[in-house]
């Protein structure tokens, strides 16, 4: 340690006070910046960072090198020579030196209360920094984390609000369509029932056609909700796309603006799905409106495309569908308009029910259209530019030109003048049930029925030779339709059991054998349907009778 002569007597206390501090620079200047004394600490930081010697008397400001370094430390010394006491953090070290971390303290020397000079206690802190800046560095590793968890947890419960929302939607959706179907049952029935008690020649047969066909039109409407609910497929066959739209080009185009221009680019091969084509139809035709009113009053084109493709994990996180659909191949139907686009906001929207850009909303919209696509197991796939366009692609699973339509049919046979059988009507809707029953008796038939399953079964094993069909609702509480075909089957194995429901044909398929059932009518039905089953599912039971 170097003093001045002035500090001869009290150099070793001096000494000791300097050199004790391990890591810790001190120094001391006068009112030039010239030193009075430091320690060693503080000549070896000089001469590693600086290349310097330095000794007393020697102008500080002189030996850094560096100009801003220098106008720094010349404002931190003013400070302090100004009587101000002040700590301030740090770094020292250059690119040929360890970066080293210091706590700076400043004070004024001072003597019969003038500032004369001051002192610098530079403290060593470069590893408490550096593990400051570890845990700064892991928290803010950390806060990004989070926040992107929160952000992925709050996109997950969105999803999952909205999944519930259409999911609750659905099933609501669905029970009212089956309701409604039940009610439709019941005035196509008493209807029939009733025109057929008066004369041909009454003025109430007029009133009560209208009825009857009012009821009709009104299945449309329940179709439209099981289309929502995932459920409305009633007549499943093959379809060729290809033909099923060719064959509405006329009513497209006569339901578009006539400024709009409407083209069909289809494949040359046949596109074959397994689907409802009056329920297609509905989804081409919302399609192709939606497309034109996005075009407005302006000159625009709209153009369908028909087409297989392989679809990818990539291009199914564009989709939309409950239950997500897997990669593999698809008929697409492409729907693309030349129109305004949409934002991401609406983009968003464009599936929730009654959601509408127009003045006034039209009912269920696109959310029909994805719950009939869900139906079909397929997905829809939405992309768009604001201001060029919008292109909407619906993929249904393909099926291969060998495939067999499927072998249970909606549409009935022609009724036909066998001889008239006993019949077990089993539903637990009364109205339903009674006019069931009045409509087969009738035509000649002789029926029992039952208000539950539970109710059936004990009928049927107390008339188990007597009863050669069974009329079974598959929707009914306590013991549904399923579970009372296996307890009647466990009765007898050869039981014939034509079910009446509300949903879909296809359904069947996935919860029985083809040859387990003696058919389906979907309902509503009318007397002529009702009939038609009847007849052909009791020519199935004798002609099994006598096989037996």
């Amino acid at each position: 340690m170097t003093l001045p002569g002035s500090f001869d007597k009290s150099q070793a206390v001096l000494r000791a006070i300097l050199e004790s501090p391990q890591g810790i620079v001190i120094f001391a200047l006068d009112r030039g910046y010239r030193y009075l004394a430091f320690n060693e600490n503080h000549a070896r930081t000089i001469q590693l960072i600086w290349g310097e010697s330095i000794s007393v008397g020697m102008n500080m400001l002189d030996v850094i090198k560096r100009g801003d370094d220098r106008e720094k430390a010349k404002q931190n010394f003013d400070r302090a020579l100004r009587g101000e006491s002040f700590t301030l953090h740090e770094a020292y070290g250059d690119e040929l030196l360890e970066r080293r971390y210091y706590e700076d303290a400043y004070n004024p020397i001072r003597d019969d209360g003038s500032v004369i000079g001051l002192t610098v206690y530079l403290t060593d802190i470069t590893e408490r920094r550096r593990a400051e800046l570890e845990l700064e560095g892991y928290r803010t590793r950390l806060e990004e984390l989070v926040e992107r968890r929160t952000s992925e947890l709050k996109s997950a419960h969105e999803q999952l609000l909205h999944v519930q929302k259409l999911e609750s939607l659905g099933v609501l959706a669905g029970g009212v369509a089956h309701d409604f179907n039940n009610l439709l049952a019941v005035i196509l029935g008493r209807t029939e029932l009733a025109a057929g008690a008066i004369a041909r020649d009454s003025p109430a047969h007029a009133h009560l056609s209208l009825v009857q066909e009012t009821a009709l039109e009104a299945r449309m409407l329940t179709k439209q909700l099981l289309g929502y609910s995932g459920k409305g497929k009633f007549l499943v066959q093959l379809v060729d796309l290809n033909q099923l739209i060719e064959s509405m080009m006329q009513l497209l185009r006569a339901s578009i603006s006539r400024a709009v221009t409407l083209t069909f680019d289809r494949e040359p091969e046949p596109q074959l799905v397994e689907a409802d084509s009056t329920q297609l139809r509905q989804v081409v035709l919302n399609l192709v409106t939606n497309a034109a009113e996005a075009i407005g009053d302006q000159v625009g084109q709209v153009t369908i495309r028909t087409r297989t493709r392989d679809v990818d994990r990539g291009y199914l996180a564009l989709t939309r569908a409950q239950p997500p659909i897997v990669p593999g191949s698809y008929v697409s139907i492409e729907v693309e308009d030349d129109g305004c686009g949409m934002e991401e906001s609406v983009r968003g929207k464009l599936f929730d029910p009654f959601f509408t850009t127009k003045f006034a909303g039209r009912g269920l919209g696109l959310a029909a259209v994805l719950g009939i696509v869900a139906g079909h197991r397929g997905s829809i796939a939405v992309t768009s530019t604001l201001g060029e366009g919008s292109t909407f692609a619906v993929l249904l699973p393909s099926v291969g030109a060998d495939r067999e339509p499927p072998k249970l049919r909606s549409t009935p046979p022609a009724p036909n003048t066998e001889r008239r059988g006993t019949v077990l009507v089993i539903d637990d809707e009364r109205a339903v049930r009674s006019v069931t029953a009045v409509s087969l008796e009738s035509a000649g038939h002789v029926v029992a029925t039952a208000a539950s399953g539970r109710e059936g079964i004990e009928i049927y094993r107390a008339r188990r030779g007597e009863i050669e069909l069974v009329l079974l609702d598959l929707t009914m509480p306590d013991m549904n339709g399923e579970q009372t075909l296996r307890a009647l089957q466990a009765l007898d194995a050869r039981v014939q059991v034509l079910v009446m429901t509300g949903y879909a044909e296809d359904e069947l398929h996935e919860k029985f054998q083809p040859d387990e059932l003696a058919g389906f009518l979907a309902k509503p039905f009318a007397r002529d349907e009702l009939f038609g089953a009847v007849d052909a599912a009791l020519r199935r039971a004798r002609r099994s009778i006598q096989d037996r």
